[in-house]
């Protein structure tokens, strides 16, 4: 017995310095006995600050953008597994239960595997458009040569001073004709040169992710890995994928205080 309140909740004071010991943090006060018991004891709660600046490997601080971007894709990896488990039922594997860690990770494979079919369909659609611009390109050139016979021909016709009859007459106009044709070929295959390039600038410029998770973006989801197993005391592969989670509709409501 001591001669305070709480069990594993204490604090150790030494002069300026106070260091919490055990359990330091109030979840949420929101039908909370503690909420009770602070108040019979004069006891203050402070809410905890949310901000939480992560820090890599050589010190510098992760940039709150990135922090930001693993943390949704953190969330969303949890999200992933809860549907897995809950929508189709994917709970078992080989007979065996499946664990949060084990799901997170081919969750993280599938997302990778998705990345390189994205690559492989960009790449593919790259293919597509140079074949498409090659075809083009030999057609302007078939077309090019056509353009300047028949305006070879049709000047030759002009430049002939004979008198024409109406055969003549009809075979200048309808060389004409031919060429006003081939003009207007020319002019849609420019506009298709255009528009497939365009097409292939825009590729070029957006070229799908190489990875899903760079290096540094895996320290960090791994750091919110940990974090996660702190919070349920033991490691991931130890948590069941079902019911890992059950007493989250049971916490208590607002803000952690300490």
């Amino acid at each position: 017995m001591t001669e305070r309140v709480g069990g594993r909740i204490a604090t150790f004071r030494k002069g300026n310095f106070i260091a919490d010991l055990g359990a330091m943090v109030v979840t949420g006060l929101g039908g909370n006995p503690v909420n009770v018991l602070s108040k019979q004891i004069n006891m203050e709660l402070h809410k905890i600050r949310q901000k939480c600046p992560l820090y890599d490997s050589s010190g510098k601080t992760v940039p709150k953008e990135k922090d930001e971007m693993v943390e949704r894709e953190f969330n969303r990896l949890l999200e992933a597994t809860s549907y897995l488990s809950h929508m189709l039922d994917f709970n078992y594997s080989g007979g065996k239960p499946v664990s949060l860690g084990q799901a997170l990770e081919w969750v993280i494979k599938l997302q990778e595997k998705n990345i390189k079919e994205k690559q492989i369909a960009h790449h593919k659609a790259v293919v597509n458009l140079q074949d498409r611009l090659k075809t083009n390109q030999n057609q302007m050139i078939e077309l090019k040569e056509n353009i300047a016979e028949l305006s070879r021909q049709y000047k030759s016709m002009q430049e002939n001073k004979a008198p024409r009859n109406i055969a003549s007459e009809f075979s200048v106009r309808y060389k004409l004709r031919d060429l006003h044709n081939a003009c207007k070929d020319w002019d849609q295959l420019v506009e298709q040169q255009n528009e497939i390039e365009g097409k292939l600038r825009d590729l070029e410029n957006s070229p799908p992710s190489d990875v899903y998770l760079s290096c540094q973006d895996r320290q960090i989801l791994d750091w919110h890995f940990a974090n996660l197993e702190f919070a349920n005391a033991t490691p991931l592969n130890n948590l069941s994928l079902k019911h890992w989670d059950q007493d989250d509709d049971f916490e208590f409501t607002g803000s952690h205080l300490t």
